[in-house]
């Protein structure tokens, strides 16, 4: 059993957004005193080195007051919204960036409570 809400939270939200990465992914939660992440390491399909998986890096940092209020709205269908806004901004994101850039440096996305409660 997981140990608090906000792990349980992180936890949720990785499910949401698994379905977006291929198969292969890897995802790893990390709730730290300050910082609340998902982090994940996608493999990339147009990889030219055939002896070599490259990787796609993302960070995805929730804010204090982003997972707060998340975890604290109790208004009928409150979650179920955030839920849809994370998935839309996963996907919008995921479409925006070139993949092709193949960068060794992890990609930051912010998860603020705009982001949640647009």
């Amino acid at each position: 059993m997981t140990s608090n809400i906000y792990e349980q939270t992180l936890i949720h939200w990785t499910k949401l957004i698994e379905p977006f990465f291929p198969k292969n992914t890897r995802f790893l939660t990390v709730d730290t005193d300050n910082t609340f992440c998902i982090y994940i390491q996608s493999p990339l399909e147009n990889s030219k080195e055939e002896t070599r998986i490259s990787y796609r890096k993302i960070i995805l940092a929730f804010t204090d007051e982003a997972i707060n209020e998340y975890i604290h709205n109790y208004e009928l269908g409150s979650h179920r919204k955030s839920d849809k806004r994370l998935k839309e901004f996963v996907a919008s994101e995921l479409q925006n960036h070139d993949t092709l850039q193949q960068s060794h440096l992890p990609e930051y996305w912010l998860i603020t409570t705009d982001i949640l409660n647009r």
